[in-house]
């Protein structure tokens, strides 16, 4: 059976199980809907889903943010020359390949109408809780000094969180701080790609697990990053760099933002297909039955905390801003929504790197992009080059660099240290933790264990294992007998008084 077939057999077991499950009725089987549509990421069901959603909600042909047709003449913050040319770096700016800057009809359809739920969706969640949306002029002014608000996660708790290898005070390169994304974990992240690739380099690093895998606010996940850059940084007696992928990519934003003394503390910050706008791909899941993931509500364009985030400054000089992004991405949509803003007043350095235009034929997607050899070579470089990489990158948002991947890191595909004979039991450990995480509780209820037998959603487990050999699933669902997972609500959580006018 080819890799193609195993993939279309693979989403069907999924959907057949969505079906039978679905006759059951109950809770359990809407959860059970929205967390399966998580797995059958190949085929870009996210999108899918929310275009069927939208055409029940009959909310289609609301107008769609500019961001979504990658017109850049619509978006002022991504033309124009890159901070590190404009301030006299040298480089000149190159044309890149042809890049994927617009949507085609029915990819711009399904936008609109995803958008639409969006909009309706927070409306109706601030509807329920009594509140009302924020807007950039209820955000408070961004912060230049002092060392922010107090964190409200007790320290016991930050420090169980935080895991270090190396020595962070010695070596050549800076200390790497590693953020794995929403329903993800380190384990299901970094522990098959980039910790073996650094042991292998001799290059010291720290995780941080996020709480509830990553579902939780994002606000109190910050603090678990606030608290990790401080602690690094004590340790290592000098800056630290860091990366993140998905969520974990845009959570540094935030506490570089209200938290100013961690700016001092870190030189590169670089985001594997990073969230930093939001994503429409969380829609559907918040709108399947009402409930989900805070994170997921959060990550929503046009939340009040993706309000919050970027009213006022969203880089700081000192600081050098990576962004690589896949066109292929089917869970940060539009891909565009991972580029950070260019040529802020007082802002750090930014490059935005689309893989494609390096590496034109590669399928590197949301999943595989961890364990990808281009975006492991350009975060690289953006550690060790000084300032933003020196990869180029893509001229409709900003452009800048000097330099292009080479095919043969392109034609590798699968990055240093990832353990090929492993591989099977890696990608289903990751989807298995996604999927998992996802199930979660109503709001009010507690916490049940998605994996034991005695769960309404054994079904998970039964289609997952289907997804690889019985080896690899068998090992992999033995390391993840105590998945995380968040309390689902019917509305975002309020954004934080120390945000707040």
């Amino acid at each position: 059976m080819t890799g193609k077939s195993k993939s279309v057999l693979n989403n069907w077991r999924i959907r057949q199980t969505v079906r039978e499950d679905a006759h059951k009725g109950g809770q359990a089987s809407k959860r059970i809907r929205a967390v399966l549509s998580a797995v059958t990421i190949g085929a870009g069901l996210v999108t899918s889903m929310g275009v069927a959603v939208a055409e029940d909600a009959n909310s289609a042909g609301q107008s769609m943010p500019s961001i979504l047709t990658g017109d850049a003449q619509q978006h002022p913050h991504l033309q124009g020359s890159s901070q590190e040319t404009a301030a006299g770096s040298g480089e000149a700016q190159h044309a890149l390949g042809p890049a994927d800057t617009t949507l085609s009809s029915t990819r711009k359809q399904e936008a609109d109408q995803l958008a639409g739920v969006a909009e309706k969706m927070h409306e109706d969640a601030h509807r329920r809780a009594g509140t009302k949306r924020l807007t950039a002029a209820d955000i408070a002014p961004t912060p230049m000094s002092g060392t922010g608000p107090a964190l409200t996660v007790p320290t016991e708790q930050l420090q169980k969180a935080l895991h270090c290898e190396g020595d962070l005070a010695g070596g050549k390169h800076d200390p790497v701080l590693l953020i794995h994304g929403t329903t993800s974990s380190p384990q299901a992240t970094w522990s098959w790609t980039w910790m073996p690739a650094f042991r292998a380099e001799g290059r010291s690093f720290c995780t941080v697990t996020l709480p509830g895998s990553g579902n939780e606010d994002i606000q109190i996940s910050a603090e678990y990053v606030t608290h990790a850059i401080r602690m690094m940084h004590e340790r290592a007696g000098r800056k630290i760099d860091i990366v993140g992928h998905s969520q974990g990519g845009m959570i540094p934003h935030w506490s570089l933002k209200w938290w100013p003394d961690t700016r001092a503390m870190v030189d590169d910050v670089v985001g594997l297909s990073p969230s930093n706008n939001g994503t429409y791909a969380t829609v559907p899941f918040c709108v399947a039955d009402g409930y989900c993931a805070p994170a997921l509500y959060q990550q929503a364009p046009g939340s009040d905390f993706m309000t919050a985030l970027h009213a006022g400054q969203m880089t700081f000089p000192g600081i050098s801003y990576t962004t690589v992004s896949t066109t292929l991405d089917e869970l940060v949509v539009p891909y565009q929504n991972g580029f950070l803003p260019l040529n802020e007043p007082n802002g750090g350095t930014v490059r935005n790197v689309v893989v494609q235009d390096h590496c034109p034929a590669t399928p590197v997607e949301h999943f595989s992009d961890i364990a990808n050899s281009a975006m492991y070579e350009i975060t690289l470089d953006a550690f060790d080059h000084e300032g933003v990489t020196s990869y180029r990158g893509a001229s409709y948002a900003g452009g800048g660099g000097s330099r292009k991947v080479s095919d043969e890191v392109c034609g590798r595909f699968i990055m240093p240290g990832v353990d090929i004979n492993k591989l099977p039991k890696s990608i289903v450990m990751g989807l298995s933790q996604s999927a998992i995480s996802l199930v979660g509780s109503p709001e009010g209820e507690p916490h049940q264990n998605p994996l034991s037998s005695g769960s309404s959603t054994s079904n998970v487990r039964k289609t997952l294992e289907a997804m690889g050999s019985t080896e690899s699933s068998s090992e992999a669902f033995r390391e993840l007998n105590d998945v995380p997972t968040a309390a689902r609500q019917d509305h975002e959580p309020p954004v934080r008084d120390y945000a707040l006018k």
